[in-house]
């Protein structure tokens, strides 16, 4: 595990968000007003969160949230492990803890986490609620012993609906107290210290790795021809597309182990870039190691604008 020491928090997960979720980016303006909240507040238990990025979306919680039960089985955080376990997307997830806010900017250490081994670690850590505070259109508080809540939701909601606010309690504060202070306790002590910028250049790299390494096994998946011509075709992932700068498309293309390779395209219009090779290419080729290992030594790169349609590209 790898910690991120003193760091504006906000402008980390952004350089990192940008190395992986490809779409829905704009749901990074809640996790601002969230970080931003939590920075600002006088309690102690809202410095610390916990967040992760997907391919498509993203979801960041205060950690005291996160150790009840029922914000796990109903809230946003658990709801990306069928498409890491299914379809192989990167989950990407951190907890912060907030130290203070310099020039308007909250700052803090972030630590790295493997999605899947927390989740199953929180499923097995947290408490059950207790009680549900809820504040509807009278916009007055009120709390109801969770079983009662449960039997009783569709009334309740009528009756108070639209609801302001909805809140979990655990039976025992002092309990949800003392497991932070664990979470806290094993991080500092399975974290070691790291450099932001080369965790997202590592990132960065895994990025254009991953879709090469897609792309040759796509390739070597076709029987026949299948781009006109002759020759063979994949598409690019728009995910990667949504995230990649010209110069990692570039990279891309070295990456890929085919003299005869253009990435452009289809005549057709369909939307997107495509990779296509001759019918004569040994498709049985990895992608080149030489490259992927001066592609690590390479600056952090800028993110780019989701979107873009990118560039043709041929061989180098």
């Amino acid at each position: 595990m790898e910690k991120f020491e003193n760091v504006d928090v906000i402008a980390a997960l952004d350089a990192i968000l940008h190395q992986n979720t490809g779409y829905y980016q704009e749901q990074f303006k809640q996790v601002e007003q969230t970080i931003t909240a939590a920075a600002t507040s006088p309690a102690h238990d809202d410095k610390s969160l916990l967040w992760v990025s997907a391919p498509a979306g993203m979801y960041c919680m205060l950690e005291k949230d996160l150790l009840i039960q029922e914000n796990l089985k109903y809230g946003g955080f658990g709801s990306y492990p069928e498409g890491v376990r299914l379809d192989g997307d990167k989950a990407l997830c951190y907890a912060m803890e907030l130290s203070g806010v310099e020039a308007g900017r909250p700052k803090g250490t972030i630590y790295q986490l493997d999605y899947l081994e927390h989740l199953t670690h929180l499923n097995r850590v947290a408490v059950p609620a207790a009680a549900v505070t809820i504040t509807g259109r009278d916009a007055v508080p009120h709390r109801f012993p969770y079983a009662e809540y449960k039997e009783n939701e569709p009334g309740i909601l009528r009756r108070f609906g639209p609801l302001q606010s909805f809140t979990y309690e655990p039976k025992s504060k002092s309990t949800l107290a003392r497991l932070m202070r664990q979470e806290h306790a094993h991080r500092e002590q399975e974290a070691r210290p790291a450099k932001l910028q080369d965790h997202i250049r590592q990132l960065a790299a895994d990025k254009v790795e991953a879709e090469a390494g897609r792309i040759v096994s796509e390739f070597g998946r076709l029987w026949n021809p299948n781009g006109g011509d002759g020759r063979f075709m994949v598409q690019v992932s728009p995910v990667f597309l949504n995230l990649a700068t010209d110069t990692e498309l570039k990279q891309l293309a070295a990456l890929l182990p085919y003299q005869s390779l253009t990435i452009t395209k289809r005549a057709d219009g369909t939307p997107g870039l495509f990779a296509f090779i001759s019918k004569d290419e040994n498709r049985d080729e990895p992608p080149r190691r030489s490259v992927l290992e001066k592609l690590k030594q390479r600056p952090a790169p800028e993110a780019a604008p989701q979107g873009r349609a990118g560039k043709e590209l041929t061989h180098e």
